[in-house]
């Protein structure tokens, strides 16, 4: 597409990055026909295609971000349009800039920013959240609440304290010695699903890996930079590079079950970009390389296979894993190669709308996917709903419907022989 940008942008951003993206957009529609909210709500400024014609109008000067921003901010961010778009735009890293130039530009008082600002805060705390999720439990076991209450909370969990995981997870352990793996625990996932990283742990053991963990482990920097925050997600970007710069003499690899912050950490913007795929970000350097990021499917998927006990599986593959890290159908290929019956599978059809903060952000939308998102996973009538990452598992499972758990649990828990009810999703 033409363009013709407004050269005042150029204070607050490389407007040679953002015409290329704009040019390189020869409005096709591919994009439309994978965006869930395009699917949900047909209007085309809720499309990707929609959204790039809106945010060229602002670039040229034509609009404002204020008033954009409604459509912009109904935006998941999955990336499925990066994935159909036979052009190659740059669609997240465009929208990405504009959120970031809103950050800047937007009210302090808006209540969007307010908004995004408290949940940025609240996800740094570790005591508030462990607060806001035992809280959470209460509600959920209190008489008519337990399948009405709205806010998106798993219905079992428990908190992480210290790391204990490695000393608690020890199934048919066959202590090799094989080196040293860092387990990264997330800021959410420690205490939403923290039997997620014990489950991992569990794996590791008994194919002879050492589960390490990070003190103080930072944010990776995700959720700041998505809402707009870049300095304050590079920032936590770099801190967390650099720990695990320290610590990575003989670690073999790095694993992050949470799929949204391995893909900010392994990079799909940019090549420089935070997220970039060797971890690098602005911030004191080492003669020191990084172990290998990955996710645990691509660790595990060429190790020996545990036994496990068959059941009837239902595979949720994430957008930040089919999109980000594309590992479209790694998940349900490794679980059928343990045994497992997929009797159904999505990826990279729809989003749950879970989507980072998505689902507190924009909750009607989010309610209304999550519920096409289920109907979809339950047409096999399986046992229990897997996942691959935190935000989709407490989203899912919050609709009080079939058990979501994450992958890792449940195959840890088929390996040790415990019930598969006893695992996170179980209903309460």
């Amino acid at each position: 597409m033409q363009t013709s940008l407004d050269p005042k942008w150029e204070a607050l951003i490389d407007l040679t990055e953002v015409d290329t993206i704009l040019r390189s957009c020869v409005h096709c529609g591919f994009c439309t026909s994978g965006c869930p909210t395009y699917q949900l709500l047909g209007d085309e400024n809720d499309s990707p295609r929609g959204r790039i014609y809106l945010m060229k109008q602002v670039f040229e000067g034509n609009s404002s971000f204020e008033t954009v921003a409604p459509h912009l901010d109904r935006c998941l961010t999955c990336r499925s349009c990066e994935t159909n778009c036979p052009s190659g735009v740059e669609y997240g890293r465009l929208l990405d800039i504009s959120r970031g130039i809103m950050h800047q530009t937007r009210s302090r008082l808006s209540w969007s920013r307010l908004k995004a600002t408290l949940l940025i805060k609240l996800l740094r705390q570790n005591l508030l959240m462990r607060a806001f999720f035992s809280v959470g439990r209460v509600l959920r076991r209190l008489p008519g609440l337990r399948h009405t209450a709205k806010l998106p909370l798993p219905r079992n969990h428990q908190s992480l304290n210290g790391n204990p995981a490695a000393e608690r997870s020890k199934p048919l352990s066959r202590a090799k010695g094989l080196g040293k793996v860092i387990v990264l625990k997330g800021c959410l996932q420690r205490h939403a699903t923290p039997r997620v990283v014990e489950a991992l742990c569990s794996i590791l053991n008994w194919q002879g890996y050492e589960p390490v963990f990070l003190d103080e482990e930072p944010c990776c920097g995700a959720l700041p930079y998505h809402l707009g925050d870049h300095a304050k997600g590079a920032a936590d970007l770099s801190a967390l590079s650099e720990l695990i710069r320290v610590h990575s003499g003989d670690v073999v690899a790095v694993l992050s079950s949470a799929t949204g912050c391995a893909t900010f950490l392994s990079g799909l913007a940019n090549q420089g970009q935070p997220g970039s795929s060797s971890l690098e970000a602005p911030g004191p350097s080492t003669e020191k390389t990084f172990p290998p990021l990955l996710d645990p499917v691509t660790f595990l998927k060429d190790l020996p296979a545990p036994p496990v006990r068959t059941a009837n599986i239902a595979v949720h593959e994430p957008c930040t894993q089919t999109h980000g890290t594309k590992l479209r159908g790694e998940v349900s290929s490794y679980l059928t190669q343990l045994g497992f019956n997929v009797v159904s599978s999505v990826s990279g059809q729809g989003c749950c709308g879970s989507a980072g903060t998505y689902s507190l952000l924009q909750p009607a939308i989010s309610r209304r996917l999550r519920s096409t998102m289920l109907d979809r996973l339950e047409s096999g009538r399986a046992d229990v709903v897997l996942t691959a990452n935190v935000g989709c598992q407490v989203h899912l499972d919050s609709a009080g419907r079939t058990p979501v758990v994450h992958w890792l649990e449940w195959v840890a828990q088929s390996m040790e022989g415990e019930p598969p009810q006893e695992a996170s999703g179980s209903r309460l």
